[in-house]
């Protein structure tokens, strides 16, 4: 039987969403955890759904994306590291096009729609493509078409589309396309400073630039790092200010200019940046840092592609927003880097990764999965003591001869040691069931709860 002490797991928990690290508890649950749907029934822990491999046709591995404007437009345009570019028309991934001469890099490479035509940055030059199947392109559209000088190599190009004009970063050069004037250099930095990031500041509509004093693609060096706030027309930024590190990717939710930053999230707060978190899983490599192009959002929740797993930041519950791992990118059992991340429509995520596969996510939905690992945060106790056994409540019904799932406690020696089974061989249908005798003697503990491919929420 259980022992007359308890440790109750429920809804204030699940509400609370993640812990900083696995030593605290200002979540209601360990950062270990992964792939939970806390959405679909707040204060349920349910699995989310499984992701739905769309690759047919994709060449290459998807770096960058943009929407589609047109009255009869595509869901979603993407471009490859191969130079590939495809509409995704709700279903299927259609190859448009191919350039086969210039260099398309993650986090130096960007694609945008500026009055309906789709722009996208390659090492040196600016390619336009046309249509809402993108049935023609110009791969030199900046230095033949527009007779620009080539973008510098070896640098991010940043796009924007702000105030009625595409505006293209290129070291120290920030150039200009109205739609029907390509002014290059609009504004002009110190030869030093390297563009990195733009985006728009919420409360004022001032640009905002991120920039380094000096090359620095995986955020290794100690260089100076700045935000410029600028007009639009001034000579010079208005304002500048001394940011901590290199700032990878502006995005606006709800009012709020969200900034990914070395290997950390926070938030513009009008004079700097207020931190929010470290990801789990981001290097200071170049591939892997947070770019525009591995975050998004769906309504007012933010979800960022931290190595394998879908990091997702919004509201469980009214009025507070909250950390959670909505998925977890397993293949074969095998975590894999997550490289583009954007919504597609439909509260669906698609997302890309190497190998040349793109996955879509119903982030609403639960269904059949085996990748949820919820993990509780770590109980402390001021003497040794029994974990006997558990008493787990559903809120589906679990049938006769399923095993829902397994439970484990986690000792300080970070040994696993499973609970009896949670098959229900009661003959009908439950909704709650109780372990056997577990004998676990802990100092502190985690309890780890692993699904299974059944639908069954835990209360």
């Amino acid at each position: 039987m259980i022992g007359k002490q308890s440790i109750e797991i429920n809804a204030t928990d699940l509400v609370r969403g993640m812990s900083t690290s696995a030593h605290t508890t200002d979540g209601g649950f360990s950062p270990d955890t992964d792939a939970v749907n806390l959405i679909a029934t707040p204060g349920v822990l349910n699995a989310p759904a499984q992701a739905t491999d769309a690759s047919t046709n994709l060449s290459g591995n998807i770096i960058a994306a943009s929407g589609d404007a047109n009255v009869s437009g595509q869901d979603r345009y993407f471009l490859t590291d191969s130079g590939k570019f495809y509409y995704w028309n709700g279903t299927t991934l259609t190859l448009a096009q191919t350039d086969a001469v210039k260099t398309y890099t993650v986090g130096t490479s960007d694609m945008v729609q500026f009055q309906l035509a789709t722009y996208a940055s390659s090492a040196n030059d600016i390619t336009l493509l046309t249509g809402s199947t993108l049935g023609t392109i110009d791969v030199t559209w900046w230095t033949t078409t527009k007779g620009k000088s080539a973008l510098q190599t070896a640098q991010r190009h940043p796009l924007l589309v702000w105030e009625k004009s595409l505006w293209i970063g290129d070291k120290s050069s920030l150039h200009k396309w109205d739609g029907t004037t390509a002014t290059a250099a609009a504004l002009a930095l110190s030869s030093e400073q390297s563009i990195v990031s733009l985006g728009v500041e919420p409360g004022t509509g001032y640009m905002l630039i991120g920039i380094t004093e000096g090359q620095n693609y995986s955020n290794t060096i100690s260089q100076v790092s700045k935000i410029l706030v600028w007009d639009g027309f001034s000579t010079k930024a208005l304002r500048s200010i001394i940011v901590e590190d290199a700032i990878n990717a502006f995005y606006p939710v709800g009012g709020v200019t969200y900034v990914t930053y070395g290997t950390k999230l926070g938030y513009w707060n009008g004079s700097g940046i207020t931190y929010l978190r470290t990801f789990k899983n981001v290097t200071r490599d170049g591939a892997k840092l947070i770019y525009k192009h591995k975050i998004t959002n769906i309504g007012q929740t933010l979800y960022i592609a931290d190595g394998s797993r879908i990091l997702a930041y919004g509201e469980v519950l009214a009025g507070s927003k909250v950390f959670y791992p909505a998925f977890q990118n397993s293949p074969s059992g095998t975590p894999v880097n997550i490289g583009t991340l954007t919504a597609i429509g439909g509260g669906k995520l698609g997302f890309g990764y190497s190998a040349a596969k793109f996955f879509t996510f119903d982030t609403e939905s639960v269904a059949t999965t085996n990748t949820t690992a919820f993990i509780t945060n770590k109980f402390n106790f001021p003497r040794p003591v029994f974990i006997r056994g558990a008493y787990i409540d559903w809120v589906n019904a679990v049938t006769n001869n399923v095993t829902p799932g397994s439970m484990q406690v986690m000792d300080e020696t970070q040994n696993y040691t499973s609970f009896s089974s949670l098959q229900n061989l009661s003959g009908a249908s439950v909704y709650s069931f109780e372990t056997k005798q577990l004998d676990k003697k802990v100092r502190s503990c985690h309890i780890r709860y692993l699904g299974d491919t059944v639908v069954a929420g835990v209360r």
